[in-house]
Formats: C-alpha cells, sequence, structure tokens
C-alpha cells in the first residue's frame, strides 16, 4: 500500500453546460459485392460444373486484413497459395482474418466454387484491406475478377499466370439480384446471437454497433464465424454493419464488443480516460488531445472535437480537480503538464509545466498517470526515461546500482546500450510537482498502473523479445508495487533474475507481449467473479485479460484468463465508463485505430445496483478512484453538508460494517476529510480485522512522532504477513527506529516481500548498530538479509570485506539451497559494492570454486558468474565436463559466455570445445539477440587463443564459421601464407553454404586475401570467380584491388552484376587501368551499371565510359542522369544493331523476376527437383534449341555448364527478357527472298554456300543464297518470350535446379555432406 503523509481533499466541480458542434464526417460510397460466374455459363443454367476465381492486388501498405466469401453451393478459400478455409453451406456469408497471410506486393486470392445441385451458382466476396492512418480498401468481387473453367494445377500459386483467364461476368449485387433466397434450414444457422444493446440506448446507432465475436473457451475453436443469410436489402444493410469485424474477435460467453467511433472518426488513439462529467479525453498518436462527448445524454458518443493541441502525443491522462495532468510533448518539451479550463468553458486555457524530462516522448519515455490514495500524482515511466527534475532525497528508492560482477554484454541490437539503473520507473508527485520522488525501479517499459482498493498498485512490465532462448530473458510480468522495489531490470545479459534477494519477483509472469493499459474494474456490471480484478492489454497479441488478485501472505498470487481477443486489435489502452462497461482504444506505430466497449449480455447481481443513498452511497460508489467516481463522492459530501463528517467517521469506526466498507471510508476521509485523527487510527491498528488494521497503519505515516512509532513498533509482531509488511513500510516513511532483534523474525520470514520490507526498514538504521550482530548471528539467513541491507545502503570496502570473509567461513556450515543461493549473492554484492578484489579475501574464489558444479542451475549460474569475474582458471576441466553434462542448451550457452571471460588455464582441445559449444548455441531455437550475444562472446574468447590455436580454429572454419569469422578480425595485418593457404582452403569448403555467418565469413577472406594481394591470392580469387558466379559482386571488389593484367577481363564479366557501393567503388578503380574495353556489349553493360548506381557512381561510369571510348559524349556540368541518358543516345547511334542500353521492362513479363528470386531463396524454400526439372526443361521447348548434357538440341547456347556461367539472375532474366542480352553468335536474323517472303531466326550457311534459317520452334528452312533478296540484324531474340507463363513458381525452381543454378531439394538427395567431423 503506498502512503506518504499527505492529504489532500478534493473540490467539487461543477460542470458547464458547453455548445459543440457535431463533427461533419465523410461517409464511405456503397461499392456492393457482386454475385459472379464464368462468362461460359448463362446465369440459370449453370451445370454441376467447378469454377475458379483469382483476384490480384498489390498492396502498398497494410495493418491487417479480411475476406468475407458466400458461394452458391461450396467453395475452397486461398490467400497466397495457402489453404484458408472452406464452407458447403450455400450462400452462408462468412468472414476471414488473413491478416498474417498478407504481404507488402502483390497478392493473390484463389477460390474455388462447386456447383452441386440446381442451375444457379456464383461467388460473392469482399476483400477488405486496413492501412495505416485509419484508411481500408475493400475489392468486392466483380467483372474485374479473373475466372477459368479448366486451369493448369497450382492455378491458386502466387506466381501462376492468370493472363489467359477471362474476366467474371456479374449476376447482380446482394441487394439487386440474389440468388434464390435460403431455406429455413439455411436461416437458422446464424452464428452467435448479436448482443443486445445498452439499456439506455433505444434503437441501434452506427456510432454504437453491436460488432459479433466468436466465443472463447477451452476447446479448439474454428477460425470462421458464420453470418445470417442474407434474405432482403435492408437485413443486408443491417448484419453487413454487424458482421464487418466479426472475424477479427473472440470473446468470453456473455460478453460483447461494440464499437463506440470508427477509424475514421478517430485516428489512432494512444491513451484515454474518463473526466468527471464522463466524457472521453483521448489522445491521438502523435496529435492533440480529443474530447469525446455524449451531448445529448441518450449513452452514444456523438461529438469529437480537439480538446488541446498545445501538448501533443499524450502518453498518460489524470483528470483531477477540474484541471487535466498529461504526459506529453508540449512547449517545455516532454514533461508533466497541468491543462486548466479557467473559465469552465470547455476548452485549455493554462498550461503548466510541473516535471520535465530530457529527449521525445519515445515508445519507452515517460507513460500513464494515476491518483494515489495518499492524494499524489503517481506515474510509469520505461527505461529510456531521462528525468530533467530534481529527485528528493526521501524517494523511497535511491539506493540503486549495476549489481553485475562481469563486464557486461550489451543488447546487439542497440537497445538501452548504456542506460544505467534505476532503470524505468514509478515516481510520484504532488500536484504541483514541486516534490518528485523515485518510488520504485527496475522496469523494463511498463505503460500503466491502477490502484486496487486496498490502495496497492500494480503495472505490468514488458519483456525484451530478443532474448528469448537466453537465460536472462524476463517474459512480460506484473508487479506488485511496494515503496523501494527493485524489479531487476538492467540492460543487456544483466537483467537480475527473480530469486535474488535484493530483486522484487513479479505476481504473475504472462508470456510474450507488449503490455499497455491496466486498470482495477471496481463496479457492478459484470459478474462478481470480475470485480476488484485488473484488466490488462496486449498490444501485439490483440488481448484483454482480465487478473485475479488473491491475497498471499504479504501480497498476492494472481491468475489470468483471457476476455478478448482480435486480430488486429491494437489494444492501447482501457478505462472503466460510468456505465460500467470497459472502453478500450486502438493504435500505436500507424496502426489501425477506434474506440470500443465491452458489454455483458447477462443480468447483474441481485441488489448490485442497490448503491443507497447518502453515505451509504458514498462507500458503495463504483470506481471511486475514477474522475466521474470522485466526482459524485464530492457532490454526495456536498449534499450530506455536516452530516457527512460523523456519518464516514462512523462506517469507518463500526466493527458491524464490513472490513471493505471500513477502508473505503477511511480511503474517503483521507482524500475528502475530516482526516482521520491519530486516536482514532491507534485504536482502528488494535482492531480483529487484518485489512482495517493495514489501512490504519498506512495512515499512521500522518502523525510522525514517538506514539505512532511506537504503536508501529508493537505491530511488527502481528499475526498479518501483509499487516507486517504495511508497518515496515510505514516506519521507513516516518523514520523510525529499531533493533535488529524487533526485526530478526521478519527478516528471516519466508515470504519474499515481508522480508524486502523488512530489509529497507533495517536499510534506514545506522549500520554500527547492528552489523556486527547480524555478521555474527547463527542464522545464515539473517545475515544474508542483513549483509544485503549493509551492502544495499551504506556500501564499504571494509564492512564489504568483513561480510566476505564471513561469508567464506560460512559456505562450509550446513546450508539450504535458498540460503546458499542468497550466499552467493551476498558474495557478489561484498565484492561489487565494495570494489574487491580477489587479494582483499585471500582463498574466497578458490572456495568458491570448490561449490562447482552443483546441482541446481540457479546455483551454477552464480557460481560461475563468480568465477568469470576472478578469472578462476584452475578447474578449467570441471568447467569442460559441465559444458558436456546433460544441462540444457540455454544453460550451457550461459555457461559458455561466461567462460569465455577466463583466459589462461585452457588445453588447446578445452579452448576448442568451448568454441565448439559456442557455435553449437547458434542452433538454439530464440530471439534476434540470440546470435549477437554468442559472436560476441566468441570474438573476445578468440583473443586468448595462440597462433597456433586461431590456425587450428580457422581449419574448423567449414563446421565453426562464427568462431573463424572471430578469429579473422584477430589477425594480423599481413598473415604469413600457412594462415592466407588456410583462408583459401576454408573458402573452398563453404561452398554450398549459404547461411548469415558463412556469407560474412567468406565476405572477410576475400576481403583479406585481397588485402594481401600475392600471385596466390589474385589465382585463388581469379578462380573463384569464375566458379562461383553467384560471389562475383564481392570477390570482384577483391580483385579490383589489382584491377590490371588477368583480373582486368574478369572485372568487365562483372558489370552485369555489379550493385551499390561494390560496384562504385570497382569502377573508381578501374579508372587508374592503362587497358580499356571497347566490346559494344561491355561498353553497353557499364552503361547499364551506371543506371543502377547512384549519383556518384553515373559520374563514375561517365568518366569511364570517356576513357574506354575517346568520345566527349557527357558534360562535366550535366547531372549524373543527363550523363548517362547521352551515353545511352550515343550507344543508340553508334551500335544500331545491338539492342538498347536501357534495363529490362519488368511489366513486360507476366513474372516478377525479384519475387522469382525472392521464392527460391527464402527460409522456408527446401530447393527444387532436377528431374522435374528435366521435364520442364522439356515443355518449355528448351531443349529444341539448347543442349543439357546429353538432351537437347545445339542450335542455341550450350547450357550444360550455364550455372557455373552466369547467376541466377542472370539465367531467370535471359529466361523472361530474352532479347534483354543476345550474344553475337545468336543474333536474329531476318530473310528478305526475292518473291517477298520473311524468314526470321538463327542463320547459318550450309556447305554448297546456302542458308539454313532455324525459327523460335527450332524448324529449319533451306534458303538458297540466289534467293535472297535482303538480309538485316533483328534487335529481338529468336527465344521467344512467355515460355515460363504456364509453369508454377516451384517448376520454375525445378528447372533451375536442373540447369544448376538452384540448390536441391533436401528430400530428394541421396547423400549430404555430414554436419560435423574430427577436429584436424
Amino acid at each position: 500500500m503506498l502512503t506518504t503523509p499527505k492529504t489532500m481533499c478534493l473540490l467539487l466541480i461543477v460542470a458547464s453546460v458547453v455548445s459543440i458542434g457535431r463533427p461533419v464526417l465523410a461517409q464511405a460510397p456503397a461499392n456492393q459485392p457482386q454475385w459472379i460466374w464464368a462468362s461460359e455459363h448463362r446465369k440459370d443454367q449453370v451445370p454441376s460444373a467447378t469454377c475458379y476465381f483469382r483476384k490480384s492486388i498489390n498492396i502498398k501498405q497494410m495493418t491487417g486484413g479480411q475476406i468475407m466469401v458466400a458461394a452458391d453451393d461450396e467453395y475452397e478459400l486461398w490467400v497466397n497459395g495457402k489453404r484458408i478455409g472452406a464452407d458447403n453451406q450455400s450462400r452462408s456469408r462468412k468472414r476471414y482474418d488473413i491478416s498474417q497471410y498478407l504481404k507488402i506486393g502483390d497478392n493473390v486470392f484463389a477460390i474455388q466454387v462447386r456447383n452441386t445441385h440446381g442451375s444457379t451458382a456464383g461467388l460473392l466476396s469482399e476483400i477488405t484491406i486496413f492501412a495505416s492512418n485509419n484508411r481500408r480498401a475493400t475489392f468486392p468481387s466483380n467483372a474485374s475478377w479473373k475466372t477459368d473453367l479448366r486451369p493448369f494445377p497450382l492455378w491458386q500459386s502466387t506466381f501462376y499466370s492468370d493472363s489467359r483467364w477471362g474476366n467474371a461476368q456479374e449476376f447482380g449485387s446482394t441487394e439487386a439480384t440474389p440468388p434464390p433466397a435460403p431455406t429455413p434450414a439455411q436461416t437458422a444457422s446464424s452464428g452467435p446471437p448479436v448482443p443486445p444493446e445498452p439499456t439506455f440506448a433505444e434503437k441501434r446507432k452506427p456510432s454504437q454497433r453491436p460488432i459479433e465475436a466468436k466465443p472463447i473457451s477451452t476447446k479448439k475453436q474454428p477460425e470462421v464465424v458464420t453470418a445470417p443469410v442474407v434474405t432482403s436489402p435492408s437485413e443486408a444493410q443491417q448484419q453487413e454493419a454487424a458482421a464487418q469485424e466479426e472475424s477479427r474477435f473472440r470473446i468470453l460467453p456473455g460478453f460483447a464488443i461494440q464499437e463506440v467511433l470508427p477509424a475514421e472518426k478517430t485516428g489512432a488513439l494512444i491513451s484515454m480516460t474518463f473526466n468527471e462529467f464522463g466524457n472521453i479525453i483521448a489522445a491521438k498518436e502523435g496529435g492533440d488531445l480529443m474530447l469525446l462527448q455524449d451531448t445529448n445524454d441518450d449513452g452514444i458518443v456523438d461529438s469529437l472535437r480537439t480538446y488541446n493541441d498545445t501538448v501533443r502525443n499524450v502518453q498518460g491522462i489524470l483528470p483531477l480537480n477540474g484541471d487535466v495532468f498529461v504526459v506529453g510533448e508540449g512547449s517545455e518539451g516532454t514533461g508533466l503538464y497541468r491543462l486548466s479550463d479557467t473559465d469552465a468553458d470547455g476548452d485549455v486555457e493554462e498550461v503548466a509545466t510541473l516535471m520535465k524530462f530530457s529527449g521525445a516522448i519515445g515508445e519507452h519515455g515517460p507513460h500513464g498517470l494515476a491518483l494515489g490514495p495518499d492524494g499524489l500524482i503517481y506515474m510509469v515511466a520505461g527505461n529510456d526515461t531521462k528525468l530533467d527534475t530534481e529527485i528528493a532525497e526521501s524517494s523511497p528508492h535511491r539506493h540503486f546500482y549495476e549489481g553485475d560482477l562481469v563486464p557486461r554484454f550489451e543488447d546487439p541490437g542497440g537497445h538501452a546500450v548504456g542506460v544505467k539503473a534505476p532503470g524505468g520507473m514509478v515516481l510520484r508527485t504532488d500536484i504541483e510537482g514541486k516534490k518528485v520522488e523515485i518510488v520504485a525501479g527496475g522496469i523494463r517499459n511498463a505503460y500503466d498502473l491502477a490502484f486496487n482498493h486496498d490502495g496497492d498498485v500494480f503495472i505490468h512490465d514488458s519483456d525484451m523479445e530478443w532474448d528469448e532462448g537466453l537465460v536472462w530473458h524476463r517474459p512480460t510480468r506484473i508487479y506488485q508495487v511496494s515503496p523501494g522495489s527493485d524489479f531487476g531490470w538492467r540492460s543487456g545479459w544483466a537483467k537480475w533474475p527473480n530469486y535474488y534477494p535484493d530483486c522484487v519477483p513479479p505476481i504473475l509472469e504472462t508470456g510474450a507481449g507488449s503490455p499497455t493499459g491496466l486498470v482495477v474494474y471496481d463496479h457492478f456490471k459484470y459478474p462478481a467473479k470480475f470485480q476488484n480484478r485488473l484488466f490488462v492489454t496486449d498490444w501485439a497479441n490483440g488481448r484483454i485479460s482480465t487478473v485475479e488478485l488473491k491475497p498471499d501472505g504479504a501480497g498476492y498470487e494472481a491468475k489470468s484468463e483471457t476476455l478478448l481477443e482480435g486480430k488486429p486489435m491494437n489494444v492501447t489502452d482501457l478505462e472503466v465508463g460510468p456505465d460500467g462497461w470497459i472502453y478500450f482504444t486502438t493504435g500505436g506505430r500507424g496502426t489501425e485505430g477506434g474506440l470500443y466497449r465491452i458489454v455483458y449480455k447477462g443480468d447483474i447481481e441481485e441488489g448490485a445496483d442497490n448503491l443507497g443513498e447518502g453515505i451509504a452511497q458514498a462507500i458503495r460508489y463504483p470506481q471511486p478512484q475514477s474522475a466521474w467516481g470522485r466526482q459524485k463522492i464530492a457532490e454526495i459530501q456536498a449534499e450530506l453538508g455536516e452530516l457527512w463528517n460523523p456519518q464516514i467517521q462512523g462506517v469507518a469506526i463500526a466493527q458491524e460494517n464490513p472490513p471493505h466498507y471500513r477502508t473505503r471510508a477511511l480511503d474517503l476521509m483521507q482524500l475528502y476529510g475530516p482526516t482521520p485523527g491519530l486516536g482514532m487510527l491507534l485504536d482502528l491498528s488494535k482492531d480483529d480485522s487484518n485489512e482495517v488494521c493495514q489501512k490504519a497503519v498506512s495512515l499512521l505515516v500522518n502523525y510522525p512522532g514517538d506514539e505512532a512509532e511506537g504503536r508501529l513498533k508493537e505491530l511488527l509482531e502481528h499475526e498479518s504477513p501483509a499487516v507486517r509488511r504495511e508497518v515496515c513500510e510505514a516506519l521507513v516513511e516516518i523514520n523510525g527506529r529499531v533493533t535488529l532483534d524487533e526485526l530478526r523474525p521478519l527478516l528471516t520470514a519466508f515470504d519474499r516481500r515481508e522480508a524486502y520490507a523488512a530489509r529497507r526498514l533495517l536499510e534506514e538504521q545506522p549500520v554500527d548498530n547492528w552489523i556486527e550482530e547480524a555478521i555474527s548471528a547463527d542464522s545464515a539467513s539473517l545475515f544474508n538479509a542483513a549483509s544485503v541491507a549493509a551492502m544495499v545502503s551504506q556500501p564499504s570496502k571494509e564492512l564489504a570485506v568483513q561480510i566476505a570473509q564471513r561469508a567464506q567461513q560460512r559456505l562450509d556450515d550446513y546450508l539450504s539451497d535458498a540460503e546458499f543461493l542468497n550466499m552467493l549473492r551476498v558474495i557478489q554484492l561484498a565484492v561489487h559494492r565494495g570494489g574487491l578484489q580477489e587479494d582483499d579475501v585471500p582463498g574466497l574464489a578458490s572456495r568458491v570454486a570448490n561449490e562447482f558444479p552443483a546441482g541446481d542451475d540457479r546455483m551454477n549460474r552464480e557460481l560461475i558468474r563468480t568465477l568469470a569475474h576472478f578469472h578462476v582458471s584452475d578447474i578449467t576441466d570441471r568447467y569442460i565436463a559441465h559444458l558436456d553434462s546433460d544441462i540444457s542448451a540455454a544453460e550451457r550457452l550461459n555457461l559458455a559466455m561466461h567462460m569465455s571471460f577466463i583466459r589462461d588455464g585452457w588445453t588447446t582441445k578445452q579452448k576448442l570445445k568451448l568454441l565448439g559449444h559456442l557455435e553449437s548455441g547458434l542452433k538454439i531455437e530464440g530471439g534476434e539477440g540470440l546470435r549477437g550475444y554468442i559472436e560476441t562472446s566468441t570474438k573476445q574468447f578468440v583473443k586468448c587463443l595462440t597462433p597456433e590455436e586461431q590456425y587450428l580454429t580457422l581449419t574448423m572454419g567449414h563446421m565453426w564459421p562464427n568462431a573463424a569469422l572471430a578469429v579473422l578480425f584477430e589477425l594480423p595485418e599481413n598473415p604469413d601464407e600457412n594462415f592466407l593457404a588456410v583462408l583459401r582452403m576454408i573458402d573452398t569448403e563453404l561452398v554450398g553454404n549459404e547461411t548469415t555467418v558463412a556469407n560474412r565469413m567468406r565476405k572477410g577472406i576475400v576481403a583479406i586475401l585481397a588485402g594481401n594481394a600475392t600471385p596466390e591470392n589474385m589465382a585463388y580469387l581469379r578462380e573463384a570467380f569464375i566458379r562461383e558466379p553467384e560471389r562475383r559482386a564481392s570477390i570482384a571488389f577483391g580483385l579490383a584491388q589489382q584491377p590490371e593484367g588477368k583480373n582486368f577481363p574478369l572485372l568487365v564479366q562483372s558489370l552485369p552484376v555489379l550493385e551499390g557501393d561494390f560496384g562504385t567503388q570497382v569502377i573508381q578503380k578501374l579508372h587508374g587501368v592503362s587497358q580499356t574495353e571497347d566490346d559494344p556489349h561491355a561498353i553497353r553493360q557499364l552503361i547499364l551499371l551506371g543506371l543502377r548506381l547512384d549519383g556518384p557512381g553515373k559520374q563514375a561510369v561517365s568518366r569511364l565510359l570517356y576513357r574506354w571510348t575517346a568520345e566527349k559524349v557527357a558534360r562535366d556540368s550535366d547531372s549524373p542522369e543527363q550523363m548517362i541518358a547521352d551515353w545511352q543516345d550515343w550507344f543508340s547511334a553508334t551500335y544500331p544493331e545491338m539492342p538498347e542500353a536501357k534495363l529490362v521492362d519488368a511489366e513486360s513479363s507476366n513474372w516478377n523476376l525479384e519475387e522469382l528470386l525472392e521464392f527460391m531463396t527464402a527460409d522456408d524454400y527446401h530447393g527444387g527437383d532436377a528431374s522435374s526439372g528435366a521435364m520442364v526443361f522439356k515443355k518449355a521447348q528448351c531443349a529444341a534449341c539448347h543442349r543439357m548434357g546429353r538432351n537437347g538440341e545445339a542450335i542455341g547456347p550450350d547450357l550444360t555448364d550455364v550455372s557455373h556461367r552466369f547467376q541466377k539472375k542472370q539465367i531467370l532474366e535471359s529466361i523472361l527478357f530474352p532479347s534483354h542480352v543476345i550474344s553475337d553468335q545468336y543474333v536474329t536474323k531476318q530473310i528478305l527472298t526475292m518473291d517477298g517472303k520473311v524468314l526470321s531466326g538463327l542463320v547459318s550457311t550450309s556447305p554448297a554456300g546456302d542458308y539454313i534459317v532455324i525459327d523460335s520452334q527450332g524448324n529449319k528452312t533451306d534458303v538458297r543464297q540466289s534467293d535472297v533478296d535482303e538480309i538485316s540484324t533483328s534487335k529481338n531474340s529468336v527465344m521467344p518470350a512467355g515460355l515460363l507463363d504456364s509453369f508454377t513458381a516451384e517448376e520454375i525452381g525445378d528447372l533451375m535446379t536442373y540447369l544448376g543454378a538452384n540448390k536441391q531439394n533436401d528430400r530428394s538427395r541421396v547423400a549430404e555432406r555430414p554436419s560435423s567431423g574430427p577436429i584436424r
């Protein structure tokens, strides 16, 4: 319970009538989906047949999507090649959430409809794509959809070409000419009932429409909800509105979700609350503060306007005493501001800055606000919060420290690097912002906080999902926040585990997610089981859950239950409205906004809504911590007048009343008056009710002095752990004095929260008064607790040495597991806080080493942490043995990473073992940070390798590319030939290894070989260039370090594959070469490279073209784009018979080259099948002109070793765009005969001197020389375009595998290289 010696009486707020115009909002135009079918069949004469439909949509941006489908009679649905669902209920509408199947770029929706009976058939569908900034696009079924009755296999694939399909015919819209009416049996199956309107609504309105949601249960639910069958236009409109988002949501039975305001009206919202009058104040993402009102008291929000635009991007809102306190970006930057409506006209006239922060507000800055039971304003702030305000010395959390021993590995992705304790915080201040205190720290990024009826505050903290798979990963968690709590978040890998005695554990871990809003439900509208629960939101998972809190000792035990899920449902905040319903907002990161509420459809408990009158109503009034609840209580106080004081006091002291009525009365007295007197509180501290006693204790902080302190010290022996915890917190607040003996039972309590509070109280006592007794105590638990207290609040080297020496001795005692684990933490704190070195406590490191390994993973974590700090190197055999044991992969990796700090004592074999275990850690399924942490550890450990060991590690590069890559960074600038030879060998052994680390390794090898440009290295790079076309760009960069001689022709050959910085730097290197190139094909490729490069690259290309051609085509004063354009014109004029120097026209092919390449390089693509590719080679007529091994004709280029000459991209490009690059040997020619015939194709001569013309189909025609009138050259290849149009992406992948340019499917391999081998 959080209290401070403050009393704040709330003022009665008088509402003013403000005239507000209704905003005019644009309505979406009607765009009804049509019933469609293939044009081959007449509307009323459709046979029993199957029709196939496709619709392609290019999505530029999105936040999600859904599709509605109805069919006569059956259908199956695919999105981007994945089967989504099916239904055989004729004309029954279903909606599917397809968000997870969509992608940026081209998307294909494929539907197969079967007419199983009757002579009518059709498809009705509508695709909806949700975009940022609250936009959506709909694509109804109409004549633009493609249809076919007999498609090729894999017609539903994204790479299938539907260019030959016809357009659908329209049978009419749902309102104009629907198919025959459904039968009664069909109408009956209409899904879950529509939730009833709230009692205050006379009729349904568009701004308050129900949304059908699927029930949540323990059984697996289907992914689809069936909407009612359309039977009339009016019904269609109503059902369409109600069903628009039905498939987005799943909700507990008995509850329903209603849209209060749609996205197009609200925009993306990031925070909300209700003010004193029940109006909603909500903040737009990056924008203004808005006021949402029900202007005619009909229960429907009908007005939305800007409330304040001087403070933007507001993340916390607290209406209080007629003002509105907000956290946002105002005139003085990020801060806590007070907005005042001084003339009660509904507009803000004054803005006051109460608290400042440095930097922008950000996602990890200051967030939510709440009013505490002590009348102070509480704020939760993320770990990127930088206070620009003086912190009071009275802060409950002021003794913060990092707490780690070994040097910190920071997050590889750069998150929170360098952020020090306290990290994220809970802060509090008065309504003037004069005194700012840190209540608790060690938080990552909680967004909201809330108090329950007992005065305890809770937060929901986020996780670092990149840490998944690592032992320091902390799932999202709910904390009970007590004053002085440290929850242990630290940056990088230094996060404290829950078992540390100086760390407050969570009451519940909630898995992966992104917590946002949080509120305590203290209303009667929901069933009793949900009252006094926490309601928490998860932005990432689209979830609202309830958390049941049960008192457990000095704290709570918690259990979570999902109430509502939505896809998408990026919920940002929630609050309880005056009507008792939970309202929530959506938005954030540009996702769709909106305002919704959750209603309960059942009956409320009998008598629950009977609040009584007068003081009874004040005591029972719901949500008393809300602005509208406080306003109502203030009105009751004003109505009672002089009767208020005696009546509220009477409720508090009457033992006949339920305890929660009495504690509520004390809370109201604290906020509204009269403040409970000392005598009253002393009496109530003796009450039989633990709840009443605890509340009285919390309020005794208002009376610091001997009488209150004496009573509190007596209560240290109270039977209730919760009361004892409260007593410790109160004594800290009033600076009370206690002895070690008085705290002994509490310090050694099994209850973690009680012991933590007692330790905090001990920290405030002069250390000289109790440290000797604590160090010599028989109880290990007392020694541990007192030692932590000393090292936290009053550390010194002298005291740290005493504690460490005593801990060293106590390790020989019999200790429980918990005592041993805590003693290891005591040793760590003494070393860390006392700045101790190994010599300060002789023998301590060796004594700790004797305990390794223990039989508990937690113990071993702390042992290796301590041993790594001391660099204990004489038990390396035990380290390795434990690494080789059957511990979990995560524990093994943690051990190996800490062992990397120990530089000495290793044999070569042990070093290689450790490197092997670090490499094995890459196999752990974890977050994005896992690889980076392993790379950091590996780089650190390889520093202790000898040159011989570096050599050995390099020889393992084909199995350990990560370790070998780390060694590369440690090699001298000019390694000897032995190392260079090993690098060349590793590069060869990594052929075919396409992992990220292997690619990085090979690029590093190229850089080293090129930097040490020996003849052997350059010869190897030339060999690799020829052997591996896919690497030619990076190898060309290496060859460019010596661009003349044998390297020059290869650099010219690399021009078609160069891109970006590599391309520019290679061209710049070629400027200094005496050799030039006059081949027009090379010149054309150089111009094409210029088109691909940026401005400096284009200029470099233009200068090189001048050197090669000696033609002054472009002027230095021209723009880079104009320079290349001039060279294009020059090339066309100089070489008119050649293809123009233009990039390929991607729109000229039915296939997207980049998408095909992406398909064949995706992680989930297993490769092609060469035998199937051979069939494609024949079907595509490739064999008519090309040889592949022993197959095919030798008319065109031989493709047997094409994959050794060209990159995969080049090969695909030549097939899709055959006229883009044409070899001189295969230039198409046209022969005009004397009788006027034109023959086109490849032209050769016979021994007799006559001509042979081979056309695109491989047909040969003999033409006598005497019959030829004219021979001309064509810019078009004899190879026809569109050869792959009839094939699927999988079949194209098979073809590329057959050509040797694509990986072989693992399942079709007979054998493959072993994954490991002996150490050489």
